[in-house]
């Protein structure tokens, strides 16, 4: 994997780690109402994609799947904690 922009990480966990934490700190914004993992499959130039460019796959996607899956601050009742 590498990301374009700093350190890339060196094993699937530290990327799992590092998605959720900014996926996290985005679903954390009352303020963010969307947001857009442009990069499904790697490409020639690129290899930020979930799949490899030949569409095996090469992160465990529920994983990715359930860094996303809670409620977005906009959408939580107040007092109510990201889940």
């Amino acid at each position: 994997m590498s990301w374009g922009y700093g350190q890339r990480p060196r094993t699937e966990e530290e990327f799992q780690t590092r998605f959720a934490g900014l996926t996290g700190a985005l679903l954390d914004d009352p303020l963010m109402f969307g947001y857009c993992y442009t990069q499904l499959t790697d490409v020639f130039q690129e290899q930020n994609g979930v799949y490899r460019f030949d569409r095996s796959r090469k992160l465990d996607v529920e994983r990715l799947r359930a860094a996303q899956q809670r409620r977005a601050a906009f959408e939580r009742p107040a007092g109510e904690e990201g889940r």
